[in-house]
């Protein structure tokens, strides 16, 4: 794994329910992102989960999946910068 990569996955916050890395706010930048090129949040949500699928299934042969609550953090990471940038 290339050092960005390794440092993007660094938790910030982990445990049993919480699971904030950098790769998070990342998320959360493009909720924002997505908002300024004029998706609906139910769009935004809709293609974000469609990356997360793809993500997790393309890691699935190649690298570890990530859990799921990193999952849901990202998720909500990303409604949290829609809704900050305007939604």
């Amino acid at each position: 794994m290339t050092d960005i990569k390794q440092a993007l996955r660094t938790p910030i916050i982990k445990n049993k329910y919480v699971f904030i890395n950098y790769w998070t706010i990342l998320h959360g930048v493009m909720g924002s992102i997505l908002f300024c090129m004029g998706f609906t949040l139910i769009q935004a949500i809709i293609l974000l989960l469609i990356f997360e699928a793809w993500e997790n299934l393309s890691k699935q042969k190649l690298l570890k999946r990530e859990p799921f609550v990193d999952f849901v953090w990202d998720m909500i990471a990303a409604v949290i910068g829609f809704i900050l940038a305007g939604g």
